[in-house]
């Protein structure tokens, strides 16, 4: 359309229109794959009963058995921040949390009693856990969105591809360094010899 003493020009050249690429995944088929941790975040969300929030982990991670268009693709869960529940000495609830440490520590700690590892030390460990690689089993829900309804040891790792962006891990720094810990440390950074005794202190309670 002409607006009043307006001459019509014609466009020049060729102009592509173009949509941004839909990020939003299809459910993938139940099966087992074997995954990558690319980050583990605390998200708060809504309790199943009532109107309260509560903070869950929410683990991220991205597929890479298989081929595509599933290879690739991220999948989620939600595991709550507790450790093992119910009676204290006989420890017979482990948590959603204890499956996943098991899975991983299989493969990369098999040495490790994760059953043993006291509570007070698993929020060190969490962020850790990035980067690592576990098989999930994956089931189809009602509403065809994806399940992961258990975990599973991997037999080796898979290549990740460089397009994946691994979180970086968090190193919590609440506990001071063993006296082991702060010589390995010294090995790598200047000698204690050289150090005055502020630099001293302030590295053994990095």
């Amino acid at each position: 359309m002409n607006r009043k003493g307006v001459s019509k020009l014609p466009i020049e050249g060729t102009v592509k229109v173009t949509v941004p690429a839909s990020k939003e995944w299809t459910p993938v088929p139940e099966d087992v794959y074997q995954v990558v941790i690319k980050d583990i975040v605390e998200k708060d969300v809504k309790a199943w009963e009532g109107e309260q929030m509560e903070t869950k982990y929410l683990f991220k991670y991205v597929i890479l058995s298989g081929e595509a268009p599933h290879k690739g693709q991220m999948l989620t869960d939600f595991a709550y921040p507790k450790w093992f529940s119910g009676n204290k000495d006989r420890q017979m609830s482990p948590s959603k949390l204890v499956t996943i440490f098991k899975a991983i520590y299989g493969f990369y700690f098999p040495d490790t009693k994760v059953d043993e590892i006291p509570a007070s030390e698993v929020t060190d460990l969490i962020n850790k856990l990035i980067g690592c690689q576990v098989r999930v089993n994956v089931k189809v829900k009602e509403d065809e969105s994806n399940k992961i309804t258990d975990y599973l040891v991997i037999k080796e790792e898979l290549e990740v591809p460089e397009d994946i962006k691994i979180a970086e891990v968090k190193e919590t720094n609440a506990n001071p360094k063993s006296p082991d810990e702060f010589i390995k440390g010294l090995e790598e950074e200047k000698k204690v010899e050289d150090m005055s005794d502020e630099e001293v202190d302030k590295v053994m309670t990095k």
